[in-house]
């Protein structure tokens, strides 16, 4: 489940996929992305809107998450911990 959050952490969508994700693109631009890359080959990642909304999720591969960032004009380069 995708949870966006404004910046007084309320929940302002749920999407079921990234579409949600997406979807908030089309109305705030991204700010910053960030991947955190885990041990077992997950990853979480980590977006920030102009808005002050953000949202995180998890990716059950760190390689997917990158390639999914890397294809989406309208993220800026996507910040690696």
């Amino acid at each position: 489940m995708i949870t966006i959050r404004n910046a007084d952490f309320r929940i302002t969508h749920q999407s079921r996929n990234l579409r949600g994700i997406l979807d908030h693109t089309r109305r705030a631009a991204v700010e910053r992305i960030d991947i955190w890359p885990g041990k077992d080959g997950t990853a979480q990642l980590g977006v920030a809107w102009a808005d002050g909304s953000t949202c995180i999720t998890t990716f059950a591969s760190a390689e997917v998450c990158k390639r999914w960032c890397a294809a989406r004009r309208a993220f800026p380069a996507a910040v690696i911990h």
